[in-house]
């Protein structure tokens, strides 16, 4: 339902006649709305995670005078709303990520109205993992980078469509009075959304 009506506001955004001609750089806000498919690497194989995730976002971007160069910096915060499970033995492993943070660099190159970028930075996630009533749940430090285009349709507003990959680099966890687990988890989200600049 939540996809369906961000879809129909696009399409009633698309459909307004376009006022600014070109990129505009500036102070920003806006949302994102994707589907996410990941996997946390364990023993027993990949355990497959799906969702809808959904991101509030406020940024800058800067045009170096002269040039079609952007630059700029992004705060996001995410419903990871993302879930996965995983048969082991005659347990269930089930992962889940409630929401997630991340600060990126922004750097790209305008051309009319569009800006094609890429962005990267630090991304904290909080996780949790449970199996035969055992739990256990992280906040995890890891990266995030990916590639998108924001696309100005009028003076105030853009939309934008944006891949990016989240990595963690072996957090480990603990379930029980076991050892840790140390698991590698990775991230792919494709996203689209509606930026509002606020200059």
């Amino acid at each position: 339902m939540t996809t369906r009506i961000l879809i129909a506001a696009l399409a009633v955004i698309l459909a307004t006649p376009s006022i600014a001609a070109d990129y505009r750089p500036g102070p920003y806000a806006g949302a994102t709305i994707g589907y996410a498919a990941g996997s946390l690497t364990n023993s027993t194989g990949d355990l497959t995670t799906d969702g809808v995730p959904v991101s509030g976002i406020v940024g800058y971007t800067h045009a170096i005078a002269g040039t079609p160069m952007v630059i700029g910096i992004e705060g996001e915060a995410t419903w990871a709303n993302v879930k996965g499970e995983q048969a082991a033995g005659a347990f269930t492993l089930e992962a889940s990520s409630d929401y997630s943070l991340a600060v990126k660099a922004r750097v790209g190159l305008s051309a009319g109205p569009a800006l094609m970028y890429l962005t990267a930075g630090p991304n904290w996630t909080n996780s949790k993992l449970e199996i035969a009533g055992l739990k256990d749940s992280n906040l995890t430090l890891g990266a995030i980078a990916g590639a998108g285009v924001d696309l100005q349709l009028t003076n105030t507003i853009a939309v934008r469509l944006e891949a990016v990959r989240m990595m963690d680099f072996g957090q480990e966890w603990t379930l029980g009075v076991g050892a840790p687990v140390k698991l590698d988890a990775g991230e792919t989200q494709i996203r689209l959304g509606v930026i509002i600049n606020v200059q």
